[in-house]
């Protein structure tokens, strides 16, 4: 059977949000994304593994 292995969710705070998924969820830390494009934050349970890219604010619609 199929799993998913490994999502992203794009957000304004990674840092807040990583925080949030790690004390939730339990999920550790276990590397930082920084390039000249996008900066952001990797989490894992062992399994399933969880990148939070920063972007930019949208701004009002």
């Amino acid at each position: 059977m199929a799993k998913i292995r490994h999502i992203a969710i794009a957000t304004e705070d990674p840092e807040a949000t990583a925080r949030f998924y790690q004390d939730v969820f339990g999920l550790e830390r276990i590397g930082d994304l920084q390039s000249e494009e996008v900066d952001g934050i990797y989490l894992s349970d062992g399994d399933l593994n969880v990148a939070f890219p920063a972007v930019q604010g949208r701004g009002d619609p």
